[in-house]
């Protein structure tokens, strides 16, 4: 029987939640985003990306695989890739030479894809954020649908492939 008061447990988990929700918000408003309230956001954070020929080279990268694309990207965004690997390795690699690295998804941050499920299953994957709410995040990517096919997907967030994003 219950004598109206909220359990210590009932209010710990609430106070997670309101907690989770306002670092998503601030990392959001950080990250450039309008913020309207509770509602979340009236326009997503974002980076705009020129276009690019299909055939511009990064040497290195095999043309029209994710990492060229990103790599390509990141060059052009003045941070370039200076570690190698397959798409699955670059988190380490990078955080091997000391890269920033993050368990969330910001605009211009690599994000790196385990391998297997919806990715590669020896390669993994990688792709660039463009844009993020408190509740997805967008990335622009090459070879998810197609080699040397540049595509832009929204992605619910949390998302469990996520090995993490190099910032």
């Amino acid at each position: 029987m219950s004598d109206g008061s909220a359990s210590p447990l009932r209010v710990a988990a609430g106070t997670l939640v309101v907690v989770v929700v306002l670092a998503v918000v601030l990392i959001a408003a950080a990250a450039g985003a309008v913020v309207e309230g509770v509602a979340g956001i009236a326009e997503p954070a974002g980076l705009t990306l020129p276009p690019i020929s299909s055939q511009t080279e990064v040497t290195g990268w095999p043309w029209g695989q994710c990492t060229w694309y990103v790599a390509l990207r990141r060059a052009e965004m003045g941070e370039p890739v200076t570690w190698g690997g397959d798409a699955w390795q670059w988190l380490a690699h990078a955080e091997a030479q000391g890269k920033p690295t993050s368990s969330l998804p910001l605009p211009g941050a690599i994000v790196v894809y385990r391998r297997g499920g919806p990715y590669d299953p020896l390669d993994g994957h990688v792709a660039l954020v463009v844009a993020i709410t408190p509740t997805s995040y967008t990335v622009s990517e090459a070879n998810y649908s197609g080699l040397g096919v540049i595509d832009t997907r929204s992605i619910a967030w949390p998302d469990p492939h996520v090995a993490g994003f190099i910032v």
